[in-house]
């Protein structure tokens, strides 16, 4: 994620610019700024150093123009004197913004940028290194290690190394799924408090990043938990002290997510994508939403900067048959719950983007992209390979098709991140030689070359950690079980 980071010019991220002022107007203490054209108007009027408050000038040369490098972008004359400035972010909940804004307070340039864009990086890596301890510490699934590979798709890298509480909602949820899935399909009976303390973390960090982020978290919670036991998992409620805190805090912690959604008018967009012109049908705004669908899939992979971004096409390609791969192995080998589960997260995720998207298209365009949905998705490929409950069924073909699967993850992420490195540097179709009137720090080439053994190492340890012993926790034999015969 840092190598991401530093390869992408920085306040060219989605909505970037407004994100770095929301970011550092929070770490300077203002929490909510001044309502500008109405309450309920999403921009806000915010006090920031004006380093941070010339993100869009240093863009527009550059934005939608893909065979143009970042070299463009005109210095500004910047300083730390305090500017008032607007964001269209200003309403977002603002924790992401809390644990990511400090570096402002030490550091007033471009160099601010970087260093909110890496402590990001690093708290998404810290939940994509929580649920893999998950998995390592308390699964039985040799599968599940592959689905957390395919799941940290080259866009959720991408996000979570530039300033955008969207990646850190994406990471935090594939830590949400994955401890979910080890606890209630297989430590539900004695549920231990490392594997639960991950669930809690993960849940009310989630909660807490974006307007739809607690919806995000009531329905993997309860897809999960519908895996396991719904009996079993009211009676650890009933009957557990951890448990009860830890469904206090989530309790607590959605309610005060959704009291600021809806107190500080979270949910208000500007105006943006494409326009419904007047007299437009609700038939044909549904139909508009829904032949939108179909461009939700590559930007859940790799389509960076602001839409004018697209990893190579084979990338592309690769990625979508390795999680084809996983989920049909997922289907053939699952129970008629899991297959239900894995049914209802493609229709849900797809209902509810249409929906969302329609009921918003009057009022602001239409608006929805795939990372939106990303964090609910990314359960496709999670629930595919938790396997625990036909743990022998398909394992010479899981085997075979692992190191495969992680070869093409591993091409995949390369070959976007040369591609995202290209654009910026020569332009997109530029040479491949990377020599170019823009360099991003360290060079194109060093940050490949990091990324690579950082993939690489990611790659190989999951492929590892699916063909290494593994022995069934006692709880998972039940409670009925006299170890003492």
């Amino acid at each position: 994620m840092a190598a991401w980071s530093l390869a992408a010019p920085v306040y060219s991220g989605p909505d970037e610019p407004a994100q770095v002022i929301r970011a550092v107007s929070v770490a300077h203490g203002e929490i909510v700024g001044q309502p500008f054209r109405g309450p309920k108007n999403a921009n806000t009027r915010v006090v920031v150093p004006q380093a941070y408050a010339i993100g869009h000038h240093l863009v527009n040369c550059y934005k939608f123009h893909p065979e143009v490098p970042a070299s463009c972008a005109t210095p500004v004359s910047i300083s730390s004197k305090p500017v008032r400035t607007v964001t269209y972010a200003g309403r977002y909940p603002p924790l992401y913004y809390l644990l990511v804004g400090w570096p402002s307070l030490i550091v007033t340039s471009s160099l601010g940028v970087h260093l909110i864009r890496l402590v990001g990086a690093l708290l998404g890596a810290l939940m994509l290194g929580l649920a893999v301890y998950a998995v390592r510490r308390w699964s039985t699934a040799r599968t599940l290690p592959l689905g957390v590979l395919v799941a940290a798709t080259p866009m959720a890298l991408y996000l979570g190394g530039v300033v955008n509480p969207n990646g850190l909602e994406i990471t935090a949820a594939i830590c949400l799924w994955t401890s979910g899935l080890v606890l209630f399909t297989e430590n539900r009976h004695d549920p231990p408090p490392g594997l639960l303390a991950i669930v809690t973390l993960s849940a009310a960090v989630l909660t807490s990043m974006r307007g739809l982020s607690p919806l995000w978290t009531v329905l993997i919670l309860a897809i999960v938990i519908s895996l396991g036991s719904w009996r079993d998992t009211w009676r650890l409620l009933r009957t557990r002290r951890g448990v009860q805190i830890s469904a206090a805090v989530l309790l607590a912690v959605g309610v005060a997510a959704v009291a600021w959604i809806l107190g500080d008018h979270a949910l208000d967009l500007i105006h943006a994508g494409l326009q419904i012109s007047p007299g437009t049908s609700n038939g044909q705004v549904l139909s508009l939403s829904v032949r939108s669908a179909p461009s939700w899939i590559p930007q859940m992979v790799g389509i960076f900067g602001s839409l004018d971004t697209p990893a190579p096409s084979w990338a592309l390609d690769v990625w979508y048959g390795c999680a084809l791969a996983v989920f049909a192995l997922g289907m053939l080998g699952a129970t008629a719950r899991r297959r239900a589960a894995l049914i209802g997260i493609v229709l849900v995720g797809f209902v509810l983007s249409v929906l969302v998207q329609y009921g918003q298209a009057r009022r602001v365009g239409l608006v929805w992209e795939g990372r939106y949905l990303l964090p609910f998705a990314v359960g496709l490929v999670l629930v595919s390979t938790a396997t625990s409950d036909r743990p022998s069924w398909g394992c010479p073909l899981w085997r075979a098709l692992t190191p495969i699967l992680a070869i093409g993850v591993f091409a995949a992420d390369a070959g976007s991140l040369f591609q995202l490195l290209r654009r910026y540097t020569v332009g997109a179709t530029g040479p491949l030689d990377l020599r170019g009137p823009w360099r991003p720090p360290g060079g194109p080439w060093l940050l490949l070359a990091m990324a690579a053994v950082a993939s690489a190492a990611f790659a190989g340890g999951m492929v590892a950690a699916s063909r290494g012993p593994r022995e069934a926790p006692l709880t998972t034999l039940g409670p009925s079980l006299d170890l003492g015969e």
